[in-house]
């Protein structure tokens, strides 16, 4: 048997909506951890387009919809209905009314607390949920508005019907009840006559009489034939044609727009297999479209003449169609189920392409291959295992492969064992042990296997959930899965179960009871990742803070809001953890219950919404000829108070913060005010609030204009290098001379040309004392001007007292000892404040210090581990650039060959033209040192090492040629 039919599986998701969800009178308050990076994650149901074709609109079962702008395919705005657990929030129908005002979507939507279905409906321009339609029956698989927008056609599941509404208020004026399945059809004509399709075989013309007692006046009603079952249907323009394609059939019939007699089926030559369920006219009606379903090839056939004519097959998707229509021009816009939409032109090249950002695992379950403990995983991006690449959470190193590089060490998943006799489990909805049908949940089905080392149990991946059966046959556990499962392995060491899942995850589960531990997100830029507990404590790649965030619905009357996970950076982002998680295959609760903390934001309340900020004065736009300035912020208490308010100039966090905090009478509005100096030209201006749990809210903006002199810019370099401590043991061979060829770089007559004057400000050995530090701090904080440029090296010991991280000057002598360290050590909440003191807009901050409780080791050739939250911590409050010598898990290298660390000689060689040809700007050189440095370190060393970087200010340069 192939996969089980589109209509059994949702007829499974109806019959677990109305029997056994719990009810409750309002969504979940507890957010929701969800995926969002720009475009769907999830299948496409349905698209809608406006009247002037301004305008595309999607729906998804991510639970999200989406506008978009159909001349460029740019997104406008994402909508958020109420979502709970499962399917609830599932989004299977959306319309636009034709004057593009309100955008009307549904699905398995509501029924978790309304005990019954809803569809919402949202205002286009502001994107608020305005109104709902409540008490529906069924879920609502397809919207549709009349031409001229005075009604609004809803088809839903189950033996539900049809329902009219009137626009002008959204109430109810007709509906038809006496349907024996489901309809995933409709179409108004520009009379206003309606046509609906039905699983129960039948396809329905209507006429609409709003005088008469029954408004919805069926015309004709017609099964096609004996057991198909009808899916999409539309119109031709003139109304006279009804194309209908089926879900269970490659044929395309034409109707009658009279009375729905056969007119003609298109030449479906070359179709074989699945259905062209997916039917459309052009706008002028000259022709027929169809698009294919399940199995691939994944074409748009299209027929000339109307259907009578030749065809021409559209290659469109990767994935199965699930809708298509006609746009003014004389093209198409499809939507597929691989969360893909695009629009052809009238000359049926495809214009407009986009792609879900999520790997695909499919068609290649033997190429998930896991290490021993499960810690380290190849996948591939591309389905049939194209593009694999491997991930290690030991390292966090995500590394691209080839299709001949070895794994080695990495097992594939078993699925054939002499003692366990498993067959029909491969795409089947019965798979069996010995012969008999394994307990799967009613209407999934099997896709996937892996078998247990030992041989004492399997797992089975099917289209809703996992299950874990043992040697018997007997179901231990089952676990609901987001998406259905593409692969599945079992560690060698019988401690996890890892799958990769349709929406573009792997998760990690504990074979014992089937827990979600942990969820890796790879995004096909082959750059970004997130990485991810069961409670939302997060490790992620440089840019990728914005691809997972939380859902948090905000009523049933109300649209949710949503915050990326960067929002939560300070009670979140907990790498350690992650780690920690997966040593020891505990849940994160348990691991923060032994090291003795609490959860950082209690997440079975709603999260207390941040502070909402706007810019009071100036106005954004102005252009002014003054240099010195106040700007105004009024942060908006939203329920989880206001702690804080910083402002960022062109990236950078502002010099000073002359006023505290002021309560505005009324209790709800802060006021803070800033003293600036612009810059001349354009200065663009930050702002956050962060509440009382230390939630950011979502960034205010504004721009303003200095019509002034531009000034010449100095180069400030803080060079920190201790080579000899107070304490010989802990002696290092490479931080001074690091330190001063930086120092000699910038002093040649190359860098002048850029900087006027070059200012080295150097705390070498004996010198780097705490005292020294500080007086060396407050020289450049009043040297350092607004257009001025700082870069600050430190080449040292470092070490980590409870969550702090120092910088060990000189004379520490016992920085094993933590009372020492935090006396004598320099603080990172130090080196933060003072780099927020600093005017200069422009800071580049290099950390090349290791841990001296790695002393033995350190002396061997290698410096030690920065702790990487400290160090983009430091970044995000100060908004500059850091780099680090190299990961949390790894040493920086020394290499007496190289007569540098390796870091500093990666960078000296970047300054030096490689890592620019006329220019070496910080972002430049930070992705030069990236590529470079793991490449030299293997060669020196026999293993890459790999640096940190983090930035959130503006790119500058440091070198012109």
């Amino acid at each position: 048997m192939k996969k089980p039919p589109l209509f059994v599986l949702l007829a499974a998701i109806i019959s677990c909506l109305t029997t056994t969800t719990p009810l409750q009178a309002d969504p979940p308050t507890e957010p929701i951890l969800r995926i969002e990076a720009g475009m769907h994650a999830a299948a496409i149901s349905r698209i809608a387009i406006d009247a002037e074709n301004r305008y595309l609109v999607t729906a998804s079962r991510d639970k999200t919809a989406r506008v978009w702008e159909l001349a460029t395919g740019k997104l406008i705005r994402t909508l958020r209905p109420p979502i709970g657990g499962g399917d609830q929030g599932n989004l299977q129908a959306i319309a636009i009314s034709p004057d593009g005002t309100t955008i009307a979507c549904g699905g398995f939507t509501g029924y978790e607390w309304e005990k019954s279905f809803v569809i919402y409906l949202f205002n286009f321009q502001s994107g608020l949920l305005k109104s709902r339609i409540t008490g529906l029956p069924g879920p609502i698989f397809y919207l549709i508005y009349s031409k001229d927008g005075k009604y609004l056609a809803a088809t839903l599941g189950g033996k539900s019907g049809i329902r009219l509404f009137r626009t002008s208020d959204y109430s109810l004026v007709a509906e038809d009840k006496d349907y024996g399945g489901s309809s995933f059809g409709a179409d108004f004509d520009t009379s206003g006559r309606l046509v609906t399709t039905s699983y129960d075989g039948y396809t329905r013309l209507y006429e609409i009489r709003m005088e008469s007692l029954s408004p919805l006046k069926i015309l004709a009603k017609r099964k096609l034939h004996r057991t198909r079952q009808p899916h999409r249907v539309a119109f031709s323009p003139d109304g006279s044609k009804i194309a209908v394609g089926f879900i269970d059939s490659t044929e395309v019939n034409v109707l009658s727009g009279k009375d729905l007699s056969h007119l003609l089926s298109p030449n479906t030559t070359g179709v074989k297999d699945g259905n062209l369920k997916c039917v459309t006219w052009s706008t002028d009606g000259r022709f027929l479209y169809a698009g294919k379903g399940d199995p691939g090839p994944f074409i748009i056939r299209k027929w000339s003449d109307a259907g009578k004519g030749g065809y021409k097959d559209l290659k469109a998707s990767n994935y199965g169609i699930n809708q298509i229509l006609p746009t003014k021009d004389g093209g198409i816009a499809f939507a597929s189920v691989g969360a893909e939409f695009g629009v052809f032109g009238s000359d049926d090249k495809r214009q407009i392409y986009q792609s879900s950002p999520n790997a695909d695992f499919r068609r290649n379950f033997k190429g998930f291959l896991i290490s021993k403990d499960g810690t380290t995983l190849r996948f591939s991006y591309e389905i049939y295992g194209k593009s694999p690449a491997e991930f290690s959470i030991a390292n966090r190193l995500l590394q691209p492969k080839t299709l001949n590089d070895l794994a080695v060490g990495l097992q594939k998943p078993i699925m054939s064992d002499i003692r366990l006799n498993i067959t029909d489990w491969e795409f089947k909805t019965n798979p069996k042990i010995d012969g008999r049908e394994l307990n799967l949940n009613k209407h999934d089905g099997s896709r996937c296997l892996a078998i247990s080392p030992d041989s004492k149990a399997f797992l089975i991946g099917g289209y809703w959930h996992l299950y874990l059966f043992d040697w018997k046959g007997e179901r231990k556990w089952s676990v609901p899965i987001p998406g259905m499962a593409s692969a599945v392995n079992i560690s060698g060491n019988g401690n996890l179960v890892l799958a990769a899942l349709g929406d573009g995850t792997i998760r990690w589960y504990r074979m014992s009871d089937g827990k979600e531990l942990l969820a890796f997100l790879p995004h096909k830029d082959r750059k970004r990742w997130v990485l991810w507990t069961s409670s939302g404590y997060y490790d992620c790649s440089e840019g990728a803070e914005e691809l997972i965030g939380w859902h948090v619905n905000q009523g049933k009357e109300k649209e949710a809001a949503f915050y990326p996970v960067a929002r939560f950076f300070e009670q979140f982002y907990r790498p350690e953890l992650i780690t920690e998680v997966a040593r020891t295959v505990d849940t994160d609760k348990t691991v923060l219950a032994r090291l003795g903390e609490k959860e950082r934001v209690n997440m079975e309340t709603a999260i207390k919404l941040p502070p909402k900020l706007t810019f009071v004065s100036p106005r954004s736009g102005e252009v002014l000829d003054r240099e010195d300035i106040t700007i105004k912020l009024m942060a908006e208490d939203m329920g989880g108070g206001v702690d804080e308010i910083r402002l960022f100039h062109n990236g950078k966090a502002t010099f000073e913060e002359t006023r505290g905090l002021k309560l505005i009478p009324g209790g709800k509005f802060i006021e803070k005010a800033f003293s600036v100096q612009m810059v001349e030209g354009l200065n663009l201006f930050t702002a956050l609030a962060f509440s009382k749990e230390r939630i950011e809210s979502h960034p205010a903006e504004m721009t303003l204009t200095f019509r002034g002199v531009s000034k010449e810019s100095d180069l400030h370099l803080i060079l920190i290098g201790i080579n000899r401590y107070k304490n010989p043991a802990l002696n290092l061979n490479y931080a001074e001379p690091d330190a001063l060829s930086i120092r000699d770089f910038f002093a040649s007559a190359q860098v002048k040309r850029l900087f006027g004057r070059v200012y080295s400000y150097n705390l070498i050995n004996e010198k780097a004392t705490k005292d020294n530090f500080k007086k060396l701090f407050a020289e450049v904080k009043e040297k350092a001007r607004l257009q001025d440029t700082v870069l600050f090296y430190m080449g040292g010991h470092g070490d980590i007292v409870g969550s702090e991280w120092f910088f060990i000057p000189h004379d520490v002598v016992t920085p094993e000892v933590e009372e020492s360290v935090q006396k004598g050590g320099i603080s990172m909440k130090e080196i933060t404040e003072t780099v927020k003191g600093f005017r200069a807009q422009k800071v580049f901050i290099v950390i090349d210090s290791c841990k001296s409780g790695r002393i033995v080791t350190a002396m061997s050739g290698f410096r030690g581990y920065e702790d990487r939250k400290v160090l983009i911590q430091l970044a995000r409050s100060t908004g500059t650039y850091i780099l680090s010598a190299s990961t949390d898990q790894q040493f920086a290298s020394e290499v007496k060959e190289l007569g540098h660390g390796v870091l500093t000689y990666v960078m000296l060689e970047g300054l030096k033209g490689k890592a620019g040809e006329k220019k070496v700007t910080v972002e430049g050189l930070i992705h030069y040192v990236k590529n470079r440095l793991p490449e030299l370190t293997e060669k020196y060393r026999g293993a890459p090492q790999w640096p940190v970087s983090w930035g959130t200010g503006m790119d500058f340069p440091l070198v012109v040629y």
